[in-house]
C-alpha cells in the first residue's frame, strides 16, 4: 500500500482542483484548506515536491503557505 506524504497530497489538490479545468477562486481554494494543518507540513519537502509541478503550482503553494 502506498501512502502519500501530506505535502504531496496538498500539491495534488492544487494541481487537480485548481489547474486542470476546475478553476477555483482563491476564496474557494482557501475554503478547501481551512481544516488542514498547513503549519505541520515539512516546508523543505513541500518545496522539493513543488519543483516537479512547475511554476504556477509553486506560486499557488507559496501563496497558501505565506501567513496572512
Amino acid at each position: 500500500m502506498s501512502i502519500a506524504y501530506p505535502e504531496k497530497a496538498l500539491l495534488d489538490l492544487v494541481h487537480i482542483r485548481h489547474l486542470t479545468g476546475r478553476r477555483l477562486t482563491w476564496e474557494r481554494l482557501r475554503s478547501l484548506l481551512d481544516h488542514m494543518y498547513l503549519e505541520e507540513l515539512d516546508r523543505e519537502r513541500l518545496a522539493a515536491f513543488a519543483e516537479r509541478f512547475g511554476g504556477r503550482v509553486q506560486e499557488i503553494v507559496q501563496k497558501i503557505m505565506t501567513p496572512g
